[in-house]
């Protein structure tokens, strides 16, 4: 699989990706404890669908910063457009060996209740080529996923 390179977007992708899903989930944790996990490159691979997650970059995390994920045999080199700990943050693919995507970001931001915290995941994505026609399964299945993660990450913080 060839590598290629992503269409660089902003957070303006979040209101404008032709798939947008969000998804609310509280969580029994602190902010802090929550960004903890979020830091930990192993602990992705715990509770979401990554094989490997491999922070590309110096601590600590900030604009600019980068990781590698891989996921479902394909790998994927991420930027980080804000890590604002214990808050928010965004990040973009830059490049990566699918094919599947023109164009992708995630944003997770981190609210604290009096029991804990909320996190608000969206995930916007362009599907590039034949794969758009797969838009509709894409997201049904991608949600899914993204819902049993939240779960597990429940029971991992």
């Amino acid at each position: 699989m060839g590598r290629r390179s992503y269409r660089k977007i902003g957070p303006g992708f979040l209101d404008s990706a032709p798939i947008q899903m969000t998804l609310v989930q509280e969580l029994p944790c602190s902010p802090e404890r929550l960004f903890e996990v979020f830091e930990d490159a192993e602990a992705w691979t715990e509770w979401l669908f990554l094989d490997r997650v491999e922070w590309t970059c110096e601590f600590p995390l900030g604009e600019g910063s980068s990781r590698t994920v891989w996921t479902d045999g394909a790998e994927f080199d991420e930027v980080f457009f804000d890590w604002t700990a214990p808050e928010h943050f965004s990040f973009y693919f830059e490049s990566g060996t699918s094919g599947m995507f023109a164009a992708f970001m995630e944003d997770y931001l981190v609210e604290p209740t009096d029991n804990g915290c909320r996190l608000t995941w969206r995930i916007s994505c362009e599907l590039a080529g034949i794969w758009k026609m797969s838009a509709p399964v894409f997201k049904t299945v991608f949600e899914s996923k993204a819902r049993k993660g939240l779960k597990d990450l429940v029971a991992y913080v």
